[in-house]
């Protein structure tokens, strides 16, 4: 499972990565364009910029968990305006779906994702330590 991370972190910045900083549009002002990828923060699908990897520094309270679950935008522990929010320092977490888990439905929170873990929809795993990397969530209003 640990192997399978740091894959699925570099797919999810791979989808994430938009366009070179020279394919900016009218109105960026030269600025790393907003990246197409998305995260759901506290019921808000936010997009994100990813900054690239970011050394663990044993403090858990620096970093949030960014659960990572199959066939969906990744769900973070708290977003821009939560006073929880870490800035978009994050510790890969996986979630396992079981079989219980109920076709169609999306978590979209920190909320809900504790509420599918009590119902036995999901199993959370230990998050990778040694995968943590630098990626804001941005408002898109």
């Amino acid at each position: 499972m640990k192997r399978l991370i740091p894959i699925a972190i570099a797919a999810m910045l791979a989808v994430l990565v938009v366009a070179p900083a020279s394919a900016t549009p009218n109105g960026n002002h030269g600025r790393t364009p907003i990246v197409s990828g998305a995260i759901w923060a506290d019921g808000e699908l936010l997009a994100t910029r990813p900054l690239g990897s970011l050394p663990y520094n044993d403090n858990p309270q620096a970093f949030d968990h960014l659960y990572m679950i199959e066939g969906q935008a990744a769900v973070s522990e708290a977003g821009p305006g939560n006073p929880a929010y870490n800035g978009g320092r994050w510790i890969p977490t996986p979630v396992d779906k079981t079989g219980t888990f109920p076709v169609g439905t999306i978590i979209r929170s920190y909320d809900d994702l504790m509420a599918a873990a009590d119902q036995g929809w999901i199993v959370i795993g230990e998050g990778n330590t040694d995968s943590t990397f630098l990626c804001p969530l941005i408002k898109n209003h």
